[in-house]
């Protein structure tokens, strides 16, 4: 099982949503540093929301990308996020057995996961989304930014079992020095055992991911109002996670072949 990369025109964000985006982004990266004036760098930050387009591309409409939303066979997802610092950012879709396909960075690009901070990123691209190709059951989206970089796939899906192992035995309340003597020595995202950031659980058990839900800490932004191609009106709430080294969010939704 794959997913379709095919093209198709979607969203048309205005100025006002760009400018707000931005402007959450910023603000919320200088409310964490809040009383912290003193600490070595700037907390790692992801801001990001999604889109679902469902129905006939001719009656298409549109719903915020949230967990338990449902996608049919030929629905598509469009994601936009933004970093603050500079970041590496990765997105990935677990298709319903389980098996994962890289959305970014693509390997046509050189693998470059590069994203500059503060500015709005539109994945795959204005115009396009991620479209689902047949599946049925529970499938996810994984979301990560990391100040290090990952250079293939292989090893990307390696660094994700020890990232989402590590963080679901923090969670779990598992002692720092047991987590430690099962984490390979020539891992790059390490989280910090001694003062780890929040993670989040789920109800809901994924390959990999298990039911870690996100690394860091989550505040939701004021709705904001997007304008489609076609002229419908829809609000969405960006999502802020902020960390130290790596942060990660894992959406799960339900994956029907027709609704």
């Amino acid at each position: 099982m794959s997913v379709d990369f095919r093209g198709r025109c979607t969203l048309d964000l205005g100025k006002k949503l760009l400018r707000g985006f931005v402007v959450l982004a910023v603000t919320s990266v200088f409310v964490g540093c809040a009383g912290s004036l003193f600490q070595r760098s700037k907390p790692l930050t992801l801001v990001w929301y999604g889109l679902v387009r469902t129905g006939p591309f001719q009656e298409s409409r549109y719903v915020p990308l949230e967990d338990g939303v449902t996608l049919a066979t030929d629905d598509g997802i469009q994601l936009f996020l933004t970093v603050e610092p500079d970041a590496y950012f990765y997105a990935l879709h677990q298709t319903t057995t389980g098996q994962f396909a890289v959305l970014w960075p693509a390997e046509e690009g050189g693998f470059s996961a590069f994203m500059e901070g503060g500015r709005v990123q539109t994945l795959p691209s204005r115009g396009r989304v991620y479209t689902m190709e047949f599946g049925q059951g529970t499938a996810a989206l994984y979301l990560i930014a990391s100040r290090k970089p990952i250079d293939s796939v292989g090893e990307l899906l390696r660094e994700m079992r020890t990232l989402f192992t590590t963080a679901q035995a923090i969670a779990v309340g598992i002692p720092a020095e047991q987590i430690k003597r099962s984490i390979p020595n020539n891992v790059e995202w390490k989280l910090d055992l001694k003062n780890p950031i929040p993670v989040e659980l789920s109800d809901q058990h994924v390959p990999v991911a298990t039911s870690v839900r996100s690394i860091g800490r989550i505040r939701t932004g004021a709705e904001e109002l997007v304008t489609t191609a076609e002229g419908g009106h829809y609000t969405v709430r960006a999502e802020q996670i902020s960390g130290d080294n790596v942060v990660a969010r894992v959406v799960r939704f339900r994956r029907v072949v027709t609704e």
